[in-house]
């Protein structure tokens, strides 16, 4: 079992210790770790392959680690300062790390439920002292044991946030997660309404413009992935249709009247410019089902839906939820 870690005001020294034990110990930080928070202290600014290089063995894809970059590169001017390396690390990076018990450079679902849960910023999307409200929209939990109801939680998170349908949460996926919790406490309360999701949408998009009537498309999509709830979306509803709608809008069509091509989403995945949750060949097997030529966002998403619940059910995870 873990030992109760303790974390210091001041990253830049790197000491993780077990509570009681020797300020010579980093506890779960592997070398690898330690050299990923040690990167800023011999430069002054991150390059962007200092920052590919310091994530190399997070078992992420190139188009995952360009993303973080962009998220971290708050002045959007293509290098990071030692600030925006240092919070970067300090709010996303080690909080993911210190949860990681078997040092795999992922969150299965255990530790999202003994350790991501017990984080602070669950507070800001939890309705009254729980988050059991939140998340009816998915799956109320009501009628299960006590007992279990984080591990579900946890299922939903993972269902909702799983882009490489590997069953647990890696970094990039974390920070997705973290993303929309902000945006959630920010446009919603227990539950989201139309506004509120553009309003959310916004947030998680990095700031895009989004109307309201791209909105509403994305709001019906969300609906109808729900069991009970056909008024108001829960929040791992929220996640999965907001990355979605991030993945659709990197094509820069309007989804109220816009359409992608088929050529286009084979091209974009043969180039790998489209993040993951849909592997080519299965896109080419469901897009050819139909034989229109240009597909809105809900054909996309229910695209990449339909397959993500096949692939997880075929491979015997559990899915509980819908």
């Amino acid at each position: 079992m873990k030992a109760n870690y303790e974390q210091k005001n001041d990253v830049s020294s790197t000491k993780f210790y077990p509570s009681g034990g020797s300020k010579n110990t980093f506890g779960l930080m592997t070398s690898t770790d330690i050299d990923l928070i040690n990167i800023y202290k011999a430069k002054s600014q991150i390059s962007k392959e200092d920052f590919f290089e310091a994530f190399k063995n997070f078992n992420l894809s190139t188009q995952e680690i360009l993303e973080l970059f962009t998220f971290a590169n708050i002045k959007k001017d293509s290098i990071l300062s030692q600030d925006e390396w240092r919070a970067f690390i300090q709010l996303f990076v080690l909080p993911f790390i210190n949860c990681d018990y078997n040092y795999d450079h992922s969150l299965d679902q255990h530790e999202i439920k003994v350790c991501i849960f017990k984080h602070d910023y669950w507070k800001r999307i939890a309705y009254g002292p729980n988050l059991i409200k939140t998340f009816e929209g998915y799956d109320d939990h009501e009628n299960q044991p006590i007992s279990l109801k984080n591990y579900n939680l946890a299922n939903d998170i993972i269902i909702s946030a799983d882009r490489d349908l590997d069953g647990k949460i890696n970094l990039n996926e974390y920070v997705t997660i973290r993303k929309a919790i902000i945006a959630w406490s920010e446009c919603s309360d227990a539950t989201m309404s139309p506004k509120g999701l553009r309003c959310g949408l916004g947030i998680v998009s990095n700031g895009r413009t989004v109307e309201q009537s791209d909105a509403n498309k994305v709001f019906e999509f969300g609906i109808s992935l729900q069991k009970k709830n056909k008024f108001r979306i829960s929040f791992p509803i929220f996640l999965l249709i907001s990355d979605l709608y991030r993945i659709f809008s990197g094509f820069d069509v309007p989804i109220d009247n816009g359409y992608i091509t088929k050529n286009d989403i084979k091209r974009k995945m043969m180039e790998q410019d489209l993040p993951l949750r849909l592997t080519l060949t299965a896109a080419q097997a469901i897009l050819d089902l139909d034989n229109t030529e240009n597909i809105d966002f809900n054909t996309f998403a229910s695209t990449v839906v339909f397959y993500n619940r096949w692939f997880l059910y075929s491979n015997g995870y559990n899915i509980n939820n819908n």
